[in-house]
C-alpha cells in the first residue's frame, strides 16, 4: 500500500522565492516607517536636516536560505552627526524600528493563510 502527501499552500510550492518577496516587502514597508519616524524626531531650523534624510535597504544571500538584510539610515548634511549626538533622533528609533519590522514581516506572512 502506498500513501501519497499531496502539499498544498503558497509557502510549500513557491518556496524560498515567496519567502524572499515578504522579506523584501516587510523590509521595503519598514524603510518607509523609518525616515518618517526619523524625520519627525528631526529638530527644525531650517528644515535642511529633516528633508535629508536617505533609508537604503540591501538584500543578500548567503546561503540557500539565509538572508542578511539591512536598512541604513543616513543624512548628507555635515552638521547631522552633532545633532544626533545631542538630540539622538536615530538612535531612540531602533526600538521602534524593529518593532515594526517585527509587525510588517508577521502581517506580510499572514497572506500565506
Amino acid at each position: 500500500m502506498v500513501n501519497k502527501v499531496q502539499l498544498i499552500g503558497p509557502l510549500l510550492t513557491k518556496g524560498p522565492q515567496l519567502t524572499k518577496e515578504i522579506i523584501s516587502d516587510s523590509l521595503k514597508e519598514t524603510a518607509a516607517f523609518a525616515k518618517g519616524l526619523i524625520a519627525g524626531r528631526t529638530p527644525v531650523r531650517t528644515g535642511t536636516l529633516q528633508k535629508n534624510w536617505e533609508v537604503t535597504t540591501s538584500e543578500r544571500q548567503w546561503e540557500t536560505s539565509i538572508y542578511q538584510n539591512r536598512l541604513e539610515v543616513s543624512n548628507p548634511i555635515n552638521y547631522g552627526i552633532y545633532v544626533e549626538k545631542r538630540v539622538e533622533m536615530v538612535k531612540r528609533s531602533i526600538p521602534d524600528i524593529q518593532n515594526h519590522y517585527s509587525r510588517s514581516l508577521s502581517q506580510n506572512l499572514k497572506r500565506l493563510a
